[in-house]
């Protein structure tokens, strides 16, 4: 079986760093003295490509990587000591899968795939030994934003504990649809479509299927991002509501240096409940070395300021050894058994998964 070209040489966390610590498409002198570098240990491209990846961690020294490669799911775990490499097919008649979000959710990972049907389906398992069948249970089983072009919404997932699941998804009206289950069955379906529910309509509506990135710092929160244009979007569930039809609980904020176009990707982590860690590649479109990897953090407070009367954000770049990936897709803590946090996207051609790594 075909593995990764640096093995378990990076994914130990032993790799070595880069000798100058700054990738290739650094601004060198032409970077602001505000905007820092966030090191990271190393980069690299993987031999596995995907049209779709993410990551999660079942505890220390397990990794799940989920891709969709030839438009079935295909995952690799890493145990501690080596990988192994598991296909998960593709839901009967559907023709091919495109986007993948999944989540540890209890005892077992829960994974969602948007297919070409344009509907979201399911599939679950504890070792994935014997995974149960794909289903589209979705509350409503809703159909998806499909653009002219064959763009797929994207899906972002996150558990809140307790057999607790959140699905967000872009609708076809280009509002944010959210799907969740309590104690592991289907909960309900809700949207922007409905005119009262403000919090889950973007402030700009995209003119894509951007990517979402969800994340769950506590058993009662619920933190969603997404590029809006040239800001960042930020949508919150307090532990009590999304806020209300008057003032739901949705931000958005500028970023310096406009690091974050609408084709950009967002992908957040957390080391705790008080913090996240938000990621972006950027899309710039006056040159391809302005393609970036950018990084900023909530702790209890954004690092912000005020841009010509609006709220921005600091972010400053993230060193890596490689090229930019064409999109992040996952931000992830784990440990191994020290604690890290590891960046994946997919590469410009031909799909390679990528891979950055930070000690934390």
């Amino acid at each position: 079986m075909k593995m990764f070209k640096i093995a378990g040489s990076l994914l130990l966390a032993t790799a070595t760093a880069c000798s100058s610590g700054v990738a290739p498409e650094s601004e060198g002198t032409s970077k602001s003295t505000t905007e820092a570098l966030w090191f990271t240990t190393a980069s690299s491209y993987f031999d596995q490509t995907g049209a779709d990846v993410t990551a999660v961690t079942r505890g220390t020294n397990l990794l799940d990587l989920f891709r969709i490669d030839g438009g079935v799911l295909k995952l690799l775990r890493w145990n501690g000591l080596t990988w192994a490499e598991t296909g998960l097919s593709k839901p009967s008649g559907v023709a091919s899968l495109l986007k993948v979000g999944a989540a540890v959710n209890g005892s077992r990972v829960d994974v969602f795939a948007v297919g070409s049907d344009n509907h979201i389906w399911h599939i679950n398992s504890t070792n994935w030994l014997n995974p149960n069948n794909w289903t589209p249970d979705l509350p409503g089983n809703p159909t998806v934003w499909a653009t002219p072009s064959g763009l797929r919404s994207p899906i972002a997932v996150t558990s809140t504990g307790n057999n607790d699941l959140h699905v967000f998804w872009w609708t076809p009206s280009r509002n944010i649809g959210h799907s969740w289950y309590g104690n592991n069955l289907p909960g309900g379906t809700e949207s922007g479509d409905t005119a009262a529910m403000t919090w889950l309509k973007p402030i700009s509506a995209p003119s894509e299927p951007v990517n979402f990135s969800a994340l769950s710092r506590t058993t009662s929160t619920i933190d969603l991002f997404y590029p809006s244009f040239t800001s960042l979007a930020h949508h919150w569930f307090d532990g009590v509501s999304w806020g209300t039809t008057a003032a739901p609980n949705r931000e958005t904020f500028l970023v310096y240096k406009d690091v974050v176009r609408r084709s950009s990707s967002v992908s957040v982590a957390s080391t705790g409940p008080n913090n996240l860690e938000i990621f972006t590649r950027s899309d710039r479109t006056d040159s391809v070395t302005d393609w970036r990897i950018y990084h900023t953090s909530f702790n209890s407070t954004w690092n912000s300021f005020s841009l010509n009367g609006a709220p921005a954000l600091f972010f400053e770049e993230v060193s890596h050894s490689t090229s930019v990936p064409a999109a992040l897709s996952a931000a992830i803590v784990w440990q191994t058994p020290t604690p890290r946090l590891d960046l994946y996207g997919l590469g410009s051609f031909g799909g390679q998964i990528w891979q950055a790594v930070r000690p934390l």
